[in-house]
């Protein structure tokens, strides 16, 4: 078992990572952590809470087809992450030419003392497990840092991402580097249930 592993394993058992529907109430928070260095280098800039609110609030009113969740320690909030079926958005599902049953997902780890703990690859293969794959329907998992974002390639590839292709999508900043992971693969390592808590 190589050391990031074991870093990885050791982050899931001692941090205990859950995930809950974000709530409106939760806008004030994501806006301090857009707008943290290490989370804005990466993420549309949204410098006040009034742009968060207008491009977060949709998927949590139930406007969108985006689903967006709080990451929970046990010290509590530490990121965000999101999920949604590639097909519900057809022109990003044409541009990356994906199987319909592709299932999107979008992270960031909000909290800098979590950040290059091996947090992020924690946080990503629980919610592989309790929620993406908690669901019948994903026959994969498709993820698309910048291609720039080493970081959080390395970070997902410990989580059991494999490098697809580049696509430079119309209106980003930079090609994403595309990561997949199928459940077949998933499930060679991972346990599937569903563990997703209501607020």
């Amino acid at each position: 078992m190589n050391s990031d592993l074991v870093k990885i394993l050791m982050v899931l058992s001692s941090k205990r990572f859950h995930f809950r529907p974000m709530k409106l109430d939760d806008l004030p928070l994501m806006h301090r952590w857009l707008n943290t260095p290490h989370v804005r280098k990466w993420w549309d800039a949204l410098p006040t809470l009034d742009a968060v609110v207008a491009k977060y609030s949709p998927p949590i009113l139930g406007e969108e087809p985006t689903r967006s969740f709080i990451v929970e320690a046990v010290s509590g909030p530490v990121g965000y992450i999101q999920s949604y079926r590639i097909a519900d958005y057809p022109d990003y599902a044409r541009h990356l030419g994906a199987d319909d049953w592709a299932a999107g997902v979008d992270l960031f780890v909000g909290e800098v003392e979590f950040v290059g703990q091996g947090s992020g690859s924690a946080i990503l293969m629980e919610f592989l497990r309790t929620v993406v794959f908690a669901d019948e329907w994903p026959t994969e998992c498709i993820i698309g840092p910048e291609i720039e974002n080493h970081r959080a390639i390395r970070s997902y590839r410990n989580a059991g991402f494999s490098y697809w292709k580049t696509v430079q999508i119309p209106g980003e900043r930079a090609p994403e580097y595309l990561m997949r992971i199928t459940r077949r693969d998933f499930e060679v390592t991972g346990t599937i249930s569903g563990s997703v808590r209501n607020p």
